[in-house]
């Protein structure tokens, strides 16, 4: 039997991640609704839609319906003992669905209308168990990209100095807690209040945190915002793909705007 040095045992050489690696991506997407979430998400590659509504039925994607939790860790367990290769990603349509849905279960298990009805929290613990006994069965999943896509609400903020108005996904606080600190990228998309060439709402997405809107980018491969294009001329994903898979796609982004502000 060879013999293993404890360096190698205790202090293992890291990975070398593959910028084309986008299995590693873990993303929470939300904006208001109808602004083309799951469209812009479909146009990743091989995406399988586990999805709570029937929004997707003009959209080409590989989708399956999910009407309650009992039918989501169904899906959840045949992936993970499965691991079917005709799919790269993973994507949870829409996740504040998925929630309530494990909710209900936990409430109708217990033989209760609502979690406040049992003393000390218990209810609420439970079902927090259970969404994130199933959300890690997913993250663990290495060989998928993953996608929570949530709608998005303006919140009242009340700082020290302050009350302000901040973009938040509609997620409750329990399912928030639970996904955010997953997630390498936290997207907000929504329209920018200009009007393209066609004579339609621009798009635009932000991965930068502000006073005034929640966002994340792990991978700091990200701008600051995007403008998206309208999914009918154009693959939006694509762009988000160049800045993710090139390392020189930010600095150059960087390097076009300084020049032009110079001129």
């Amino acid at each position: 039997m060879d013999k293993v040095s404890s360096d190698e045992v205790f202090f293992p050489q890291a990975p070398q991640m593959e910028r084309t690696d986008m299995k590693r991506m873990k993303w929470l997407l939300y904006g208001p609704p109808g602004i083309g979430k799951s469209t812009f998400v479909s146009q990743a590659k091989d995406v399988l839609f586990l999805t709570t509504d029937g929004g997707l039925k003009f959209i080409n994607s590989m989708h399956r319906p999910i009407p309650n939790w009992f039918t989501f860790k169904k899906y959840v367990k045949a992936i993970a003992a499965e691991r079917p290769k005709q799919y790269k990603a993973i994507a949870i349509d829409i996740v504040d669905s998925v929630f309530k849905m494990c909710r209900k279960y936990v409430c109708d298990k217990r033989g209760i209308e609502h979690q406040s009805d049992e003393q000390w929290g218990k209810a609420y613990d439970l079902t927090s168990s259970e969404f994130e006994l199933e959300i890690e069965k997913i993250i663990g999943l290495d060989q998928y990209g993953l996608f929570f896509i949530s709608h998005s609400v303006e919140k009242e903020v009340k700082t020290r100095l302050a009350t302000m108005s901040k973009t938040v996904p509609t997620m409750p606080t329990q399912v928030y807690k639970i996904i955010h600190p997953m997630m390498d990228i936290v997207a907000y998309y929504g329209f920018d209040g200009k009007l393209d060439a066609a004579g339609d709402m621009g798009r635009r997405m932000y991965f930068q945190p502000t006073e005034n809107m929640e966002a994340k980018d792990r991978t700091t491969c990200l701008p600051e915002s995007l403008t998206i294009p309208n999914p009918e001329e154009k693959n939006g994903f694509e762009l988000i793909e160049r800045y993710l898979l090139d390392p020189q796609a930010k600095t150059q982004e960087k390097s076009k705007k300084i020049f032009v502000k110079r001129k």
